[in-house]
């Protein structure tokens, strides 16, 4: 009889414990939404894209790839919009506020 109770006990406490173990899990999803949420989602995207390839690898890697093709489209794109950076020569060199002429 004592062994049953000390099974039951313990079976009780790993399952007080696995409660526990839920209850922060959540409360740490929610604080990091708080605190980072580009961080969280981008750290479930990672998780839900490896656990598509474990699931499904032909469905998991074509989301990678469709992903990488798009990050690179964008990386292109954002290249072409921004400005070249300006040579040394093409500096204009003004005079100095008191008239010195000197040009540095």
């Amino acid at each position: 009889m004592a062994r049953i109770v000390t099974v039951l006990l313990i079976l009780g406490a790993l399952a007080l414990a696995a409660q526990v173990a839920t209850i922060l899990l959540v409360v740490g999803i929610i604080a990091a939404f708080m605190i980072r949420p580009k961080e969280t989602i981008g750290t479930f995207v990672i998780f839900g894209i490896l656990a598509a390839i474990s699931a499904h690898p032909a469905l998991g890697l074509s989301a990678i790839a469709i992903i990488g093709i798009i990050a690179f489209y964008r990386w292109v794109k954002n290249a072409a919009d921004e400005p070249e950076a300006m040579n040394d020569s093409e500096i204009l060199l003004l005079p100095a506020p008191d008239g010195s002429g000197d040009t540095k």
